[in-house]
């Protein structure tokens, strides 16, 4: 179930911001967890089923384990809008911090396993 509840979670953040960029479609969803993170098969498989009948239907899903402290070592601090690379048909956003943001303040984040989501837009 926790697979789930993080899988809607992401995919909300991420339409959310398609939205905010116009999107058509969203290209892929790349995610850095926790290595303790013991569900990604599950994680990806929701992933795929929750976007169903959305502009993220199709999309390349990728998850990587990671260690928290390799992460904020590669967190940007610099951006405006946080969207990372603009090109005139897509754009790499980093969604990660939004979760929150968007969803309120629950435990799918606190407990350190997101650690960064990436989407490919167009």
């Amino acid at each position: 179930m926790h697979s789930l509840s993080l899988a809607q979670n992401i995919l909300q953040a991420a339409l959310i911001e398609a939205e905010k960029h116009q999107a058509k479609h969203i290209k892929s969803i790349s995610m850095k967890l926790d290595r303790d993170f013991s569900e990604t098969d599950s994680l990806e498989f929701c992933l795929q089923l929750l976007s169903k009948g959305t502009i993220a239907e199709g999309a390349t899903i990728g998850i990587e384990l990671a260690e928290a402290a390799d992460q904020e070592a590669e967190n940007c601090t610099d951006c405006a809008d946080c969207c990372h690379e603009h090109a005139a048909d897509h754009c790499h956003e980093d969604i990660a911090d939004h979760i929150d943001t968007h969803l309120g303040d629950e435990d799918h984040h606190h407990d350190g396993e997101l650690l960064s989501v990436v989407m490919e837009i167009d």
